[in-house]
């Protein structure tokens, strides 16, 4: 497979629901399943990998099975940002097998790096999902201790690729010491680059569809399988479609 053409990527900020509009995408025979399960079985899919306790989320969640080692994709990581088409092609290609489908993949930076030409999806941080992003994100990513919080995403022991987490060393601060937790939430959320980035849909031509957070409890999962069927001819299950989404809503409807 050619990496650079193939790869479709899902846009969104840590916490709005870019795994599961993965899974749904896996629901394609055309998209490479990170879990056999998403096909053969989606009832204890759902059960290990959509179900899961927010204590222990970024371990259990689903995760893909290749070796991107070479670039990152969240901030404020910049490894493999400025590869060349060349360099990233090789890259894969000498450490993952042969591929024949679309290979779909997260991406939670406000930018594509230049080696990227395949298609993205894009999720939209739209008015009326703001509140439950930023609840959503309290429960998974973050830990208190009286006035000092831990970002369980930068703690390999709390992350969900630990081996990756403890091979490099460009790891930002771990805790950090806050007075007032309006500080906190200016900080790490209202002001943050990778929250408003995604406040509207990204002015480049790589994005092909986008669709808002809240549409997964506005909308039916059939409806936006329809819409990304008729944007990527890629023939997902309708009906899986509304049990991932359903599934899920059930499991973050404290957040909304």
């Amino acid at each position: 497979m050619n990496l650079i053409n193939d790869w479709l990527w899902c846009q969104y900020t840590p916490g709005a629901g870019g795994k599961l509009l993965c899974a749904m995408l896996q629901l394609s025979k055309k998209v490479d399943a990170w879990n056999d399960l998403i096909r053969s079985d989606i009832n204890l899919f759902i059960k290990t990998k959509i179900k899961i306790n927010y204590e222990t989320h970024m371990k259990n969640e689903m995760h893909f099975p290749y070796d991107l080692y070479w670039y990152t994709r969240q901030l404020p990581f910049k490894r493999g940002d400025e590869l060349s088409n060349e360099e990233a092609q090789k890259l894969f290609d000498t450490k993952n097998g042969v591929y024949d489908k679309k290979l779909n993949m997260i991406w939670t930076k406000p930018y594509f790096p230049k080696w990227f030409t395949g298609q993205a999806i894009t999720i939209i941080n739209d008015d009326d999902s703001l509140e439950f992003l930023r609840r959503r994100r309290d429960k998974i990513f973050y830990k208190w201790e009286g006035n000092k919080v831990y970002f369980k995403r930068y703690i390999p022991e709390t992350c969900g690729n630990t081996t990756v987490a403890k091979t490099f060393s460009d790891h930002p601060e771990q805790e950090k010491i806050y007075e007032d937790k309006t500080d906190f939430y200016n900080e790490q959320f209202y002001k943050d680059l990778t929250v408003n980035s995604l406040r509207k849909k990204p002015n480049d031509e790589r994005v092909i569809c986008h669709i808002n957070l809240s549409d997964f409890w506005k909308l039916s999962g059939s409806q936006i399988a329809t819409t990304l069927n008729e944007t990527l001819d890629l023939e997902i299950d309708n009906s899986k479609a509304d049990l991932l989404v359903e599934s899920w809503i059930d499991n973050n409807k404290k957040f909304i």
